[in-house]
């Protein structure tokens, strides 16, 4: 994937994240290869069952993760990221386990992980709490399995480019009651949803599978 792909990517993150016209065209100027990447913190994290290389802008922004395309690493990014920092995000990369510096950990954890799962234990690791999430190509599939996963933890998930999606069938049971099961295509197990309706804009959620939860939903909308 060449600087011309990511700054077209760039582009459609911009739009999707909110960013004004004039924002957007900072990406113009960050598909040159002749361009030196703005400094950044980089490193490993020893997380459960993997050595995983990450960067770290730093700052005081939003969050944004990264998620890279199979042909690619974190190095993807690299004249993507002084757009969005300087739009005022905090952005963190990483080599997914397998690509890259990033390395598989029998000592420290159970095999074969996901990269779900890596994500989390890296935002865990980072003390983030919800970010902004973007995928491109396979790193959408796991971009996918995260908001299925955690959902309460983003503030809002881009794909592009690629061709993951979600596996979403249910049924309603009566005017009270919803079952459902979700899946990302590429996950192995999904998440089983029970849904009552207590009142016009209150529902209970109890949720089983990749994770288990219970929830009190408020659903409120502007007329």
């Amino acid at each position: 994937m060449n600087g011309t792909h990511l700054m077209v990517i760039g582009l459609i993150a911009a739009a999707f994240l909110g960013l004004d016209a004039d924002a957007g065209s900072l990406f113009l100027v960050l598909a040159s290869a002749a361009q030196t990447p703005m400094p950044r913190l980089a490193g490993y994290a020893e997380l459960p069952g993997v050595r995983l290389w990450y960067t770290d802008s730093g700052g005081s922004g939003a969050p944004l993760v990264l998620l890279h395309a199979n042909t690619g690493n974190a190095d993807s990014w690299q004249y993507n990221i002084p757009g969005f920092v300087e739009a005022g995000y905090r952005v963190i990369t990483f080599d997914r386990r397998g690509w890259g510096r990033s390395t598989a950990n029998p000592d420290s954890g159970p095999q074969p992980g996901t990269i779900a799962e890596d994500l989390h234990a890296l935002v865990e690791f980072l003390k983030i709490d919800r970010f902004y999430l973007v995928g491109v190509a396979g790193g959408g599939f796991a971009a996918y399995d995260y908001v299925l996963w955690h959902p309460e933890r983003l503030r809002s998930l881009v794909v592009a480019a690629s061709g993951g999606a979600i596996v979403s069938v249910g049924k309603q049971l009566s005017r009270n009651w919803y079952v459902g099961y979700e899946r990302g295509l590429n996950a192995t197990t999904g998440n089983w949803q029970l849904i009552y309706r207590i009142a016009q804009r209150f529902t209970i959620r109890a949720q089983s599978g990749e994770s288990n939860s219970i929830e009190l939903i408020w659903s409120w909308r502007w007329n």
